[in-house]
Parts: structure tokens; sequence; C-alpha cells
């Protein structure tokens, strides 16, 4: 679980200051050619998008379940 809420909340910081999406050119990995720097570039930015969806989906579960872990302490 602390897994989960160290990776929202570096999601959260990092949300505003990052580009929406990943672009991978074929110069910045040198081993791969352009058509396949295409597909890791669409792949990382599904992540991207699921990734998002279940901060969506579980953040305000997360926080509640922080908050509830503060008072029992």
């Amino acid at each position: 679980m602390e897994d989960i809420i160290k990776a929202i909340q570096q999601h959260n910081k990092k949300k505003n200051s990052l580009p929406r999406y990943v672009i991978f050119e074929p110069d910045m990995v040198p081993e791969i050619g352009g058509e396949i720097t295409t597909t890791l570039t669409k792949k990382v930015n599904k992540l991207v998008v699921k990734f998002d969806n279940f901060v969506e989906l579980v953040g305000p579960t997360v926080q509640e379940f922080q908050k509830l872990s503060r008072v029992k302490e």
C-alpha cells in the first residue's frame, strides 16, 4: 500500500510539470529503429493514461486510508 501511495504522490507532484505525452525520437534510442520507437512511444503513453485513470479511481480512497491510518496512530 505504501508503494501505491508513493506512486500517487509522485504522480500528483509531476503531473503539472511534465509534458502530457512522452515522445521518443529515433536518435534518443539508438539501438531501436524508427518504427519500433513509434510503437514504444505509443505504449508508454498508453501506460501514462492508464495510470492517470488509476489515480483518479483510487486516489480518493488512498487519501481516506491515509487519514484513517493517522487517526489510529
